[in-house]
Parts: C-alpha cells; structure tokens; sequence
C-alpha cells in the first residue's frame, strides 16, 4: 500500500508544534494577537510581557526558523517555507481554541493581509500591534546584541536598515507600542483588547 507523503509544509508545522513547549488551556473563543516591528524594536520583549499575563502560544519567527534550518541564510526561499508553516500551524491552533501570539516582522500588507485571512477563516478578529522605538535606541540595542548575543535573533543595524525600507502601514486597526517609554500601560491595552475578542 502506498502512503502519500505530508505537503512539506504540513510536516514542517508538526515539526514546529513539537518544539512549542506546553500548550495553554484552550479558549471557547481563541485571540489572535499579531506583531509587527522592525528588529530590535522590543517584539520579543512585549511578546513575553503579555505571556506572563496571559497564557499565550507565542510563535516566534527567529526561534522556529532555527527549528527548521541549524545555520538559517535568510532567504526568500527559506522563509517563505517557515512561513508556509507557521500560518498553517496558526490555523491549526485557533482551530482547536488556543489563543496565539505571532512574534515575527510582519512589515508588508501582503503579510497583514496573511494574517487577517487566517483570522477570519475562524471568524475571529486579529489584534495587530506596531512595535516601535527611537531609531538611536534600535540602534544601540542592536549593537549590544552583538556582542552579547542573547535570544535567537541575529538581525544587525545592516539588517535593519535593509528592512526598514520594506515597511508599508497597517491598514487595519491597531496598537502601538513604543518600547523606549513604560510598556505596562500599553500591555495592558492589548490584554484588554484579547480578553474582549468576540466571534465575528
């Protein structure tokens, strides 16, 4: 009997699934909380602060990339896999009623347009929050994460300002975060705004 193979990107996201640690306690109604930022504006540090409030599957882009490739090159190729993954597993999860925080750049309208889909497949809405800092600030994280190199990231300032220039608005609603002031006001703003999340 043959047994047809998983589309890669199917295996790739049971792959990811099995390095996510502990799920938390699914939800009647899952909530979609999406961030967007250029590196080293503090994703990663808001994704955390809100995991400590609120149990939270959090995706993590340069993490799960690590996943799939040891030594990641960054390209096109290679992150339109993790991605194929990523927004398929994202899919799975809400399915099953696990609330899911995605911790990546998410810079395009393609990429927003992604996110809201997979949202709205589920009837759910999305919380999409802009992640921002002074440039001078950015900067200066950047250059102490290379040398002390901490968290799975390896974006530098060249990266960043590669990136910067691949930033498009959120057209849909959103919140901002600017981590150079005191986040605790604006963590609580996103709680609120995923504990209220209703069915479309």
């Amino acid at each position: 009997m043959n047994v047809i193979p998983q589309p890669r990107f199917k295996e790739d996201a049971r792959v990811l699934l099995e390095n996510l640690g502990p799920l938390p306690q699914s939800r009647e109604t899952p909530f979609f909380i999406a961030l967007s930022g250029l590196p080293g504006s503090g994703k990663t540090t808001i994704a955390k602060e809100i995991s400590r409030k609120l149990p939270v599957v959090i995706l993590e882009s340069d993490a799960l990339r690590k996943v799939l490739f040891s030594h990641p090159t960054y390209s096109w190729q290679e992150s339109n896999r993790l991605f194929r993954a990523c927004y398929y597993l994202i899919d799975k999860l809400l399915k099953k009623g696990f609330p899911v925080l995605l911790d990546a750049t998410n810079l395009t309208q393609r990429d927003h347009d992604a996110l809201n889909s997979i949202s709205s497949k589920r009837g759910l809405k999305i919380i999409f929050v802009k992640i921002m800092a002074p440039q001078k600030t950015i900067k200066k994280r950047l250059e102490e994460r290379m040398q002390h190199p901490a968290g799975y990231s390896d974006a530098n300032w060249e990266v960043y300002q590669l990136m910067k220039t691949r930033v498009e608005k959120i057209r849909y609603r959103h919140l901002v975060v600017n981590t150079a002031q005191n986040i605790q006001p604006q963590i609580e703003k996103i709680i609120h705004e995923a504990l209220k999340v209703k069915e479309l």
